[in-house]
């Protein structure tokens, strides 16, 4: 799943503004996101809040997530779908920039909490 996020972080980087792309940062990250989510929070499956955005941090919360109920009726268990997230968005902010990392992973919604969250930051070089 890495590898597919690496591949969809390219096809989007061509995607957003070229003065965004250009910075490859955490704004970019949430941009080439943002774009990525954008039909699922039209269609309602999933629902998202920014908490903090800097060119060095990115925080989001997945505040509503419709495949929690296509998953109660499926064999795949929710923590193993939160797992697969997990690497595809590591995969897109490598693709992004090798310095950005995913440093919070919270698969908070499969555990019938109010929110996940999700910290990604520009390591210093």
């Amino acid at each position: 799943m890495k590898e597919r996020g690496k591949l969809m972080g390219e096809q989007l980087l061509s995607e957003i503004d070229p003065q965004i792309a250009w910075r490859r940062d955490a704004t970019t990250w949430w941009e080439c996101e943002r774009r990525f989510l954008d039909p699922y929070i039209k269609g309602r499956i999933l629902g998202v809040k920014l908490m903090e955005l800097t060119p060095n941090t990115c925080r989001f919360r997945f505040t509503h997530c419709a495949f929690l109920k296509g998953w109660a009726y499926a064999t795949v268990k929710p923590e193993d779908m939160c797992e697969i997230l997990k690497e595809t968005e590591r995969g897109l902010a490598e693709a992004i920039n090798p310095n950005l990392e995913l440093v919070e992973f919270n698969p908070g919604l499969a555990r019938f909490e109010p929110y996940c969250q999700l910290t990604i930051k520009l390591r210093k070089k």
